[in-house]
């Protein structure tokens, strides 16, 4: 976290403005969407998948996001159904935990998912980016 300190005084002096109004404030915290480059990553582990296997990326990508997301309620017609949750969705500390479970679970199907630090992970991009 960057600490500035005149970011940190405006902060006070706006707090100390509303409460002087008698007004409610509210703090968020802001996360980030998920990166294009986990995304990419994940598009990319799932063409290896497909090319390995025959399934198709989105029937795969349908496959993941069932077995490791929670599902969403919504009401339809006054009644509570549960579809999957959307990866666009995630922030980047839930989308990386996604794609670690994703991962993990390829591994014990024998398939190892090489990360982008990995020693042979260019290779592997190379060879499998041009079927995305």
């Amino acid at each position: 976290m960057i600490f500035n300190k005149n970011k940190r005084q405006e902060a006070i002096e706006l707090i100390d403005f509303y409460f002087a109004k008698d007004k409610k404030i509210k703090i968020e915290v802001v996360k980030e969407k998920r990166s294009l480059d986990q995304n990419a990553l994940y598009w990319l582990w799932l063409t290896y998948i497909s090319q390995e296997t025959g399934n198709e990326k989105d029937d795969l990508h349908d496959f993941f996001a069932k077995k490791f997301l929670p599902m969403d309620e919504v009401k339809v017609f006054g009644k509570i159904i549960y579809k999957k949750s959307s990866t666009t969705k995630l922030d980047t500390a839930l989308f990386k935990q996604y794609l670690d479970k994703i991962q993990i679970f390829a591994s014990g199907e024998g398939f190892e998912l090489p990360n982008p630090d990995d020693k042979h992970f260019e290779e592997f991009k190379e060879h499998y980016e041009k079927y995305l």
